[in-house]
Order: structure tokens, then sequence, then C-alpha cells
């Protein structure tokens, strides 16, 4: 058997000499050698071989090792003689990378090495650990770790790369450019002031907060097609109004809302642009006859989204420059007449698009707006090479499923980088008060009742609730427990809204379905002196801002808000502070949206936000669920910091279903 061993010295029972990148020595106890050899922290006592040892990763301990040696064993060897032997690039060991983790992995023990990794590391607190029986370091991957400093370090002590290592590195880099672009875009995205001088013409008696500056440079800067992201309430209105006033021959120009917000435009068109009634123009109905063409010549047309698709051919011939989407969420579907009726009209024309949610449950939702605004090559091209990229797209047996979330920190870079500008209140507008939000438990009054409806869709839902074709009955069931919980709750709901009510004397209470609104008005009726207003789909526009105008300038009172996704959008209700639900939707920014009707520019107070859920029912449990996709929409939208706990709107409250099937309910 060939011996791969290099024999440095002998000496009656003393024996040094180079194995496996290691100098070995053998030799009888020497107390000596042994008080001195400890100056070397890469040297150690092999037990099992009964050896003193000192590994060749590091030439200058490993020199000094032999130095000793040669010296308490009085040996006659030149040390620069020995050292000429010393094999060169000698590895410490090997590194790998292993999901979030740096691994790297000694050969044997070596202090060197150790405090050279430490060294390293500094000064960021990075987690690791380090067991000792395999002389392994684990180094968590975070928004600090300096990947350039990192492989010189593993060049320096001439690690092995594992085979996967070189395709892992390139993926880790990406990903902390990534989070490195993200602290910069996120510090961008908090700018209140502009630093240089930027002029605009402002109305009579009006100006924009210093924030909205920024976003006016933004829009110029973007020349009008951008997404306006801006948190709900920071006034994106008055925003893209003012780039129509700066930018003055973008006329004529077209502005499409959700059909209960044109007479809100209508007031700031007059109040930001100074305009007269003969300026602009509704486009009101389908005009099928064609008895009711636009007027030629105005500079502003409005309309509702739902009209779009019937009146394409004439919106293109009115020769638009500038389009306006207000809600551009209400256009998300691409299977949709009236979303691929706006991708026509506004094609190769700048775009504002305008939403404080632009994401209302999941990343494929923002496909239409990448398109729209012409930005479908910077994000993969196409719908399916987009939701394979950013929304886990996989086959499900029946077609594409594009419902879920991935690469989260690359679509938020891309979004800020080429189309969005997105601020949150908290960052933008200091004087606004934060919402405080609070889950109330109501007991049900039909508790019996309750479990024994919901035992039965459990034994249903095992048997056939997870099948595809039997989902929409799995959504009518979960409807029925919802309503039936609703019912059991109503009493105590209604006494905490009318002691609410004596407390603060204006909130807003929000429901969904309208037999629910009636009855808590008939109810409130004999508990509440006080006057009750009322949004829902059954009133008239006109209706609907007559009783925000009247609401708002009352002194006390209560709304009772319809939660339907039309009825949240473009309302101001500010003048109250306190917003109670009592239902709830399946979707996050339904939610959002209602509590930002109050939550927004000149809130002078506190917003206290109430849920109130019945106890241990099905509404808990789509607390967790919508929880679960407005963190998604954080993370791809506001980007949440890898030390920073994702908030969403509602508390992972878990699965309830779990403690259903321990309990036996009788009726």
């Amino acid at each position: 058997m060939q011996d791969n061993k290099i024999y440095l010295a002998k000496k009656d029972d003393i024996l040094v000499w180079i194995e496996n990148d290691v100098i070995v020595v053998k030799a009888p106890y020497n107390q000596h050698f042994l008080d001195h050899r400890k100056e070397v922290k890469a040297s150690f006592w092999d037990s099992e071989t009964k050896t003193t040892r000192c590994g060749l990763a590091s030439k200058e301990s490993a020199r000094r090792f032999l130095e000793i040696v040669l010296e308490c064993y009085d040996i006659d060897e030149k040390i620069d003689e020995l050292v000429s032997f010393f094999p060169e690039n000698v590895s410490a060991g090997t590194v790998d990378i292993r999901e979030n983790y740096f691994v790297f992995k000694t050969t044997s023990f070596n202090e060197d090495f150790n405090n050279a990794l430490k060294d390293m590391l500094k000064p960021r607190k990075a987690l690791f650990n380090l067991p000792f029986e395999n002389h392994a370091w684990n180094i968590i991957i975070t928004k600090d770790t300096d990947i350039n400093k990192t492989t010189k370090f593993i060049d320096d002590w001439h690690l092995k790369r594992t085979k996967r290592f070189d395709e892992q590195i390139e993926i880790v880099k990406k990903k902390v450019e990534f989070r490195n672009k993200r602290v910069e875009i996120a510090k961008m995205s908090k700018q209140v002031t502009l630093t240089e001088k930027f002029e605009y013409d402002k109305p009579k008696g009006k100006d924009l907060y210093p924030f909205q500056v920024v976003g006016l440079k933004f829009e110029v800067d973007f020349d009008g097609s951008l997404l306006l992201a801006d948190e709900m309430g920071l006034g994106k209105t008055p925003e893209s109004l003012m780039f129509l006033r700066k930018i003055k021959y973008r006329y004529p120009a077209f502005i499409a809302v959700p059909n209960n917000l044109k007479l809100n435009w209508v007031d700031e068109i007059k109040a930001w642009l100074e305009f007269s009634d003969d300026d602009y123009e509704i486009l009101e109905g389908k005009n099928l006859d064609g008895k009711h063409n636009a007027t030629p010549g105005k500079k502003i047309y409005l309309s509702n989204y739902d009209i779009l698709d019937a009146r394409k051919s004439e919106i293109i011939s009115l020769g638009i420059k500038q389009f306006i989407f207000d809600e551009v969420h209400f256009i998300k579907n691409p299977k949709s007449k009236r979303t691929n009726a706006a991708l026509e009209i506004a094609k190769f024309k700048p775009v504002i698009a305008i939403t404080g949610t632009p994401i209302l449950n999941r990343p494929i939702e923002l496909w239409t707006i990448i398109k729209i605004l012409g930005k479908a090559k910077e994000f993969e091209g196409s719908y399916k090479a987009y939701g394979l990229k950013y929304c886990a797209g996989f086959w499900n047996g029946f077609g594409m499923d594009y419902s879920g979330a991935s690469n989260l920190d690359e679509l938020q870079v891309k979004l800020r980088g080429c189309m969005m500008i997105r601020r949150l209140k908290k960052d933008v507008l200091k004087e606004l008060p934060d919402k405080t939000r609070t889950m109330v438990r109501l007991e049900l009054s039909n508790y019996k009742e309750y479990r024994y409806a919901e035992r039965n869709f459990t034994d249903w839902y095992n048997i056939k609730g997870r099948s595809v074709d039997d989902s929409a009955k799995t959504l009518q069931r979960i409807e029925a427990l919802k309503q039936l919980a609703v019912k059991g709750k109503f009493k105590e709901m209604i006494q905490f809204i009318a002691n609410m009510f004596d407390s603060t004397k204006k909130i807003v209470v929000y429901a969904y379905h309208q037999d629910n609104i009636n009855e808590i008005i008939k109810q409130l009726h004999d508990d509440v002196t006080s006057k009750i207003f009322m949004i829902t789909r059954e009133q008239t526009v006109e209706n609907r801002k007559e009783n925000i105008d009247n609401f708002n300038a009352s002194s006390e009172g209560i709304m009772i808000c319809s939660l339907a996704r039309q009825m949240s959008v473009g309302i101001n209700l500010q003048s109250a502070s306190t917003a109670i639900f009592t239902e709830l939707t399946w979707t996050p920014g339904d939610h959002l949206q209602a509590e930002d009707r109050l939550h927004r520019i000149g809130q002078k107070n506190v917003v206290n936000v109430y849920y109130l859920l019945g106890n241990k029912t099905i509404e808990q449990w789509i607390w967790s669920k919508i929880d679960e996709k407005q963190r998604n929409i954080e993370v791809s939208v506001d980007g949440i910091a890898d030390d920073e706990e994702p908030k969403g709107i509602l508390y992972d409250i878990g699965e309830y279903f779990k403690s259903v099937e321990q309990e036996e309910i009788s009726p």
C-alpha cells in the first residue's frame, strides 16, 4: 500500500510527518511541549491515534507549531527546509449553502480559522452555532451579508466548494442585492419633501402637501404613465389632477372611475383644475342607440367602468391624450369586458393608474395594471411567465393555478423601479393619527344551533368539501354558517354599537348583506335616539352623496355602510373616528378600504376599528385565512424587512375546525 506521508523529522522514538494536510507528531510525554504548543490554537490532541496534530491551512500557525516541536524535543533540523515541504493551498475545510445558511465545515478543530471567521462576520450580529463534534459553523444569510467579503474569506482559506455552491451563491447574491435595493427604495418611498426646486401652478386657496408634491414630480418624471399607489386617504386624486394642470397639453383627458365616485371627481375637477361645467362631460349610459354621443372639444371626459366596452369606439375617436383609471383594481380580471375595453382604449397612451390597494388578494391581480401601463416586458413579457415567476404558478390537474405568491422581493423592486410610487401614512403624514384595531368576541345566543350546524358541515366537508366540483357548495355552506353566527351575535352586537355610540356620538357601522343592514337599522331605532344615515348599493349616487354630506356635517350620528366593494371606495367619512365591522368578506382589501374611509387626510383623532366576531365560529377562521393573503400583499407592495414581523390586518387565529372535530354537539 502506498504511503502518503511526508516525513519531516525523526529522533529516537519521536516521529514528525505530514499526512492529509495535517502535521502529525508522535512523541513521548513532554510537559514543556504541552505548555508551549497551546500557543498554536490550531493544534490539538488526537486521543484515538495518541498524536498531537496541527492543520496546515494556516502556514504561519503550522510553522510556529513545528518550531515548538523542534525546540522542545531538541531535534536538529532547519525550520525553513521543513517548511518547504508544506503543500500549497491547503484547504481548511468545505463550504456549502443550505436554505438560508452558509455552512462552513473544517477538517479538524482550528481555532485560527474560527477566529478569522468571527472577524469576517463583524460588525454584524450573525446567528451561528458551532457544534464541536463536526467542526461546523452555520451562518445565517441576512440583508447585511457581505457576499464579496465572504467569498474572499473562502478563497483565503482555500475552502472546497460543494458541487451546488457556485449555483447557489449566484442566487444568494441576487437575493441580497434585492434586499439592499429594497432598503434604498423604502427610503425613497418615504420621501416627504423635495431637495430641489419644483414649480407648479396652484389653484386658488389650495395647495398640495409636501409629499404630494413629491408624487407630482414622480408623475412628471414618469411622463404620466405610472401606478399611483399611495395608501388610501393620502390624496391621490389631487395629485393626478395637478399633473393635468402642470402638463397642459395632455387634453383631452379621460377619467374612468367606479360609478359612485363620478360626482366626487366632478367636485375635485372644479376645485383643482378650476374648470367650469363646460370644460368636462360625464358619459352616461351605454349609448346603444347612438343618440347621446360625447360632445367634441371637452377637456375632460368622465365615465364609470361599466360602459367602457359599449362605448370604446366612441372613446377612441375622441383622441384622448391622457388616461386616468381610478380604483384601477376594478379592472383586475383579464377576462372581463371592462378590462379588455380599458386595454384597448388606452393602448400606447400614457395612463395614471390609481389605487390604494394595488393587490386585493394576490400578486396575479397586478398583471392587468402592468399591461395597461405598457410594462409587460419588464415583468417576464406574458401573463403565463409572470404567473410562474411571481405567483408560484403550477398545474393543478385542471389548468394553471396562479393564486400563490413567489419572488416578492424582486417583484417589489421592479414595481417601484419602473412604474409605482407608494407611500404609507405612517411614513409621510405625521399629523395623521394611527388607527387601532380590536377584535371583539361576542357570545352566541344560538350556540347549540350553530355548533350542530357546524358539526354537520364538518362531516360533509371531510367527505366532499375538498372536491373542485363541490367548491361552490362549500362556499354556500360556509356562508350559511357565517349568517348563523351573525344571527347568534346580533343582540350583543346591537348593544355594543349602542354603547359605543353613547361614548363617541359618531360612528360608522359596516355590514355586507342588505338584510343585516335593515335589521341593524331597525334594532338601533329602538336603542338609539340619534339620526341614522345609510349607504347601500340600492341607493342612487345622488342619494349616497347626500347621506355622506349630511353625516359629515352632523355633530353626531350613526352611518350604516355596505361593505360591498363598490361602497367602500371613494367615500370620505373622516368626520367619524370609530368604525365597527359586523361582517367579514374574504378579501383583505375590502376591509382596508373601508377602514380608510375614516383614516385619511384631515382626520384629527385616533381611528379605532372594532371587528365583532362570534366567539368560536367560522368568522375567526376567516380572519386567519385573509390574514395570510394580507401578508403576501404587504411583502409584494410594501416590502417587509427581514427582522420585522409581517402585520396583516387580521390576527392569525388558527384552524378552528381542529377543535370542532373533538366535540360532540346535539341539537
